[in-house]
């Protein structure tokens, strides 16, 4: 998992993911097989960082037939680190994954 914002969030392997936002950003997720005969999606995305409503508007597509979610920063909570939860299917196989998301307010 990398993220790619363009902030200073994380993008090297094998450390946590750790995603920096401001209020009113819009984040998403997607997922893809390294091998192509295997069968991957996000089934679920949850934790404090959802129950607390700092993601917001959480709702699942499919484009190109690629698993993404899509989420709103929300104004609720700034200046805050929060953990959420990743569900991943892989070839029927559930497996979680815990990153970060730092959110700054907005303008900063």
């Amino acid at each position: 998992m990398f993220d790619t914002t363009g902030y200073n969030g994380s993008s090297g392997t094998g450390t946590k993911l750790y995603t920096d936002c401001r209020v009113g950003d819009h984040l998403n997720w997607a997922i893809r097989p390294l091998n192509p005969n295997d069968e991957v999606t996000i089934s679920e995305i949850s934790g404090p960082a959802v129950a607390d409503g700092i993601l917001l508007n959480l709702e699942q597509v499919r484009e190109h037939g690629v698993s993404c979610w899509t989420a709103l920063v929300g104004s609720r909570w700034h200046d805050r680190i929060a953990k959420y939860h990743l569900s991943l299917n892989v070839n029927g196989l559930t497996l979680t994954y815990d990153p970060l998301v730092a959110v700054a307010g907005p303008g900063t």
